[in-house]
């Protein structure tokens, strides 16, 4: 029976530290600066339980106390599901640095909590010891064997945590879940010690009024939800993310449909009276791309999010071809089901990480040994170039993946593009002080592999130390660019003029002024290229929270 109590309490434990970063997640990002605070707090106040539960064993240990020990870690477990809105709420208000914030927010939810889980382990052992009266000779294989029996259940609830709770039931569920199974597990601890329920029912009833508090609570979680969908706001985790999608009003009057990802980062855009157009301004300059790209056939999208970018080229060309590289099979599910996403045969969609489809793409792409042009799609053997890629990866300002920012991506995306080809990637940054330095980085890293990189600020080119959406664009041939005057002269596509007047000349006057926006002032060479095995990006990005 302890042993079982033992193997629980473990899984409690790493349970609660995979779910701690998706509560943490909402109001403080999900970068590594969380991961770090999340991960070194749980462990600093394990280590606080391990010696508490130490000390407290060496006194008069019982089945009772254990069970009381548990039971207050319960408590403390659904105080997380309780309290946490209103704490981080408040603590995000507060300005502290991030790392500050995280720490302090992991201190008051997860610090009690896992202090009294650290105190089990000792204490358990000790009770073992003395129940079974174990001769000091055979100590050692009680001892190794709660150890192993508490790794392995920690093995386990790491890997239903991250692989099945979170994505099914959702971050505060999973709080109350682990909740009422400690209640549980208490209740074990004193069967352990064969108590009768007659002589300590209230020991027996504490456990009980506890699972059911964690069972009301997470009833009333779920209506909670409910409501707030049938009005309109749909909140969920992924196993990758938390995402928040909602209805509201632009300026404008219009209804848009918003994506938000943690912390409040709004993701995607559509207009409901028009899901294909281009809602959000940034996703408009992307268009530079295809404009200095004429005949463009064959797109790559690292990164779908709301898919709206690619949704606008399927809508208004038809002889394209489209891939995408999402991670999260789950937002491709809700673009298809919130924002309009439909299927086509000229859309292939890739639920892997962007950097391992680079990966793979450029890798068939040697192994072909062609840059033969033909069509994109489900099957990457004989790879042909891509005439433009498209990076929009950033979940937020502060939560990059350092594996799509560095020298060897860079040659993937090389590698990947046609012989004329285009990279063009939105970044979130200043062009000069000290918030510039990620876009500065960017930039040398893909100099590194790149004839021709160029910067377009999208807002503030008299003002570049603002931070804005930038867009770093690489050529794979070294170019010269036409002036904004010569890119009008040019016209719009004729192909979309015919069917999109509108939008024809919407792309070609973006282009132009993207154009004139340039950042023609040598941009400054402070900060070396990023590589794989060095790519300090939050570094580079703590200083645009501030």
């Amino acid at each position: 029976m302890l042993e079982f109590v033992a193997f629980l309490c473990g899984a409690a434990v790493m349970t609660l530290e995979m779910t701690g970063s998706r509560i943490l997640a909402p109001y403080l990002g999900s970068s590594v600066l969380v991961w770090t605070a999340l991960i070194g707090v749980i462990m600093a106040f394990l280590s606080v339980g391990y010696w508490l539960g130490g000390k407290m064993a060496d006194q008069s240990p019982t089945t009772k106390k254990l069970a009381a020990i548990i039971i207050a870690a319960a408590f403390s477990v659904l105080m997380i599901g309780v309290f946490h809105a209103g704490l981080l709420g408040a603590v995000s208000k507060v300005n502290f640095r991030p790392e500050m914030a995280a720490i302090i927010a992991s201190i008051i939810l997860f610090g009690p909590a896992s202090l009294l889980l650290g105190m089990v382990s000792p204490y358990i052992v000790r009770v073992a010891l003395q129940l079974r009266s174990t001769p000091v000779e055979q100590a050692g294989s009680v001892i190794g064997r709660f150890a192993a029996l508490s790794a392995v259940g920690s093995i386990l609830g790491t890997f239903l945590g991250g692989y099945v709770f979170i994505s099914w039931i959702g971050s505060r569920l999973t709080i109350y879940m682990i909740a009422s199974v400690l209640m549980s597990v208490a209740v074990l601890a004193l069967m352990a010690g064969r108590m009768a329920a007659r002589d300590h029912k209230i020991l027996y009833t504490i456990p009980c009024l506890g699972l059911l508090t964690s069972i009301l609570f997470g009833g009333m979680q779920k209506l909670i939800e409910y409501d707030e969908f049938r009005s309109g706001v749909l909140r969920t985790d992924t196993r990758y993310s938390r995402l928040e999608i909602m209805d509201g009003k632009t300026a404008g009057g219009r209804v848009m449909r918003q994506l938000y990802t943690p912390p409040n980062l709004l993701q995607s855009g559509m207009y409901l009276d028009s899901p294909d157009s281009l809602a959000l301004s940034y996703t408009r300059h992307y268009a530079l791309a295809w404009q200095l790209r004429p005949g463009a056939s064959r797109f790559l999208m690292l990164g779908g999010a709301g898919y709206s970018v690619p949704k606008y080229l399927l809508g208004t060309r038809n002889d394209i071809t489209l891939d995408v590289a999402e991670i999260d099979p789950d937002m491709t599910r809700l673009a298809r089901q919130y924002f309009n996403l439909k299927d086509d045969p000229r859309l292939s969609v890739y639920h892997e990480d962007a950097r391992t489809y680079l990966n793979r793409y450029a890798m068939a792409r040697a192994a072909s040994g062609s840059t033969a042009s033909g069509q994109g799609g489900a099957d990457v053997e004989g790879a042909p170039g891509y005439d433009i890629i498209m990076g929009d990866t950033f979940s937020s300002a502060y939560n990059i993946p350092f594996q799509l920012s560095t020298v060897e991506c860079a040659e993937k995306i090389y590698a990947s593009l046609d012989e004329d080809g285009v990279f063009i990637s939105n970044v979130i940054s200043a062009v000069t002080g000290e918030k510039g330095q990620l876009l500065r980085s960017l930039r040398a890293s893909f100099e590194e592999v790149f004839p021709d990189v160029r910067v377009f600020p999208l807002a503030y080119s008299g003002n570049p130390s603002n931070v804005q959406n930038v867009m770093l664009v690489a050529f794979k041939q070294p170019q010269r660019l036409p002036t904004s005057q010569e890119l009008k002269e040019r016209g719009p596509d004729a192909a979309l003029v015919a069917t999109y007047p509108d939008l024809a000349k919407a792309e070609l006057n973006t282009a132009a002024f993207m154009l004139q926006n340039e950042w023609l002032i040598k941009v400054a060479e402070d900060l070396p290229p990023m590589y794989d095995d060095f790519a300090p990006v939050e570094r580079y990005a703590l200083p645009l929270l501030y």
